[in-house]
């Protein structure tokens, strides 16, 4: 397998529509966004399976500490429906974070 394909479908599979713009209150790097989207997308197409995702649309910051943020993510899927889930991000040290996803209620 040639390395430029393989960049290539590593980069597919990590492109998720979102825009940073959307999330710039979240405790997420810019460049982690697509990865949480990635879990958001996960949680909620498995609850929800004759529902897919379809797109992020932004976030709001719950609470905030210095050992995690609490935000509240929300989404779309089937017909345009929203959907929001509770975010914890956490960081890991050295720009990294870990997230957990579940439901607000």
């Amino acid at each position: 397998m040639k390395p430029h394909f393989l960049l290539a479908v590593v980069a597919a599979v990590w492109l998720i529509p979102v825009r940073a713009q959307d999330f710039s209150r979240s405790a997420v790097p810019n460049n982690q966004v697509a990865g949480v989207v990635k879990d958001v997308s996960a949680w909620h197409d498995r609850q929800n399976p004759g529902c897919r995702f379809s797109k992020a649309v932004g976030s709001e910051v719950i609470e905030k500490t210095q050992e995690y943020s609490e935000e509240k993510w929300t989404i779309k899927a089937c017909s345009e429906k929203t959907f929001s889930y509770r975010v914890t991000v956490m960081s890991t040290g050295g720009g990294g974070i870990s997230d957990m996803v579940s439901n607000l209620d």
